[in-house]
């Protein structure tokens, strides 16, 4: 209810808000560890404009519509991931049409950590700061399909990301968003 009123005011504020109360559900109550939950939770809640995204690889545009033909259950995640010998890891990818992406200040990235794994077996969460060297955010002028909220393309070259901002939670975001 609460959502549908605030789309009668501004659909776009309505969107971005949707997005990010979901993934702080999803991320803070099941899916981070506490002492992430120490680490990204106190900032989230102090700032008002501190918004949340998620990055996974869309699917294509042709696997989206399943008129007359079996759909496709899941995408495959482009986005590659080489582990470290500190246990950290580096992250490179792009994943377009990202909601909240130029607001975001955090943002759950899925990525591959075995290339030689199907599906969704060796995909994981990584918890990615909006400053983090590495991570760019463009922000879409215009896309003609897209009417609400804000969304952007999400580049990762050679990311390095704490061991510490690995998502281990219960389940994938994918699976639950």
């Amino acid at each position: 209810i609460v959502r549908g009123e605030r789309a009668a005011g501004d659909v776009g504020i309505a969107a971005a808000l949707a997005q990010t109360s979901t993934l702080a559900h999803l991320l803070f109550d099941s899916m981070t560890t506490s002492e992430q939950r120490d680490r990204f939770l106190p900032p989230f809640v102090a700032d008002d404009s501190y918004h949340l995204a998620f990055a996974a690889h869309a699917r294509d545009v042709d696997t989206e519509w399943c008129y007359h033909r079996s759909c496709v259950s899941e995408a495959e995640v482009k986005t590659i991931t080489a582990r470290q010998v500190n246990g950290d890891w580096v992250v490179n990818g792009v994943t377009e049409f990202v909601a909240n992406a130029p607001i975001a200040k955090l943002i759950a990235v899925q990525a591959q950590t075995d290339p030689q794994a199907v599906s969704k077996t060796g995909v994981r969460t990584f918890l990615v700061p909006r400053n983090i060297p590495g991570l760019t955010v463009r922000e879409l002028d215009e896309f003609p399909v897209w009417h609400h909220g804000t969304r952007g393309t999400v580049v990762l070259e050679n990311c390095r990301v704490p061991a510490n901002n690995v998502q281990i939670g219960r389940a994938s975001c994918r699976e639950r968003v």
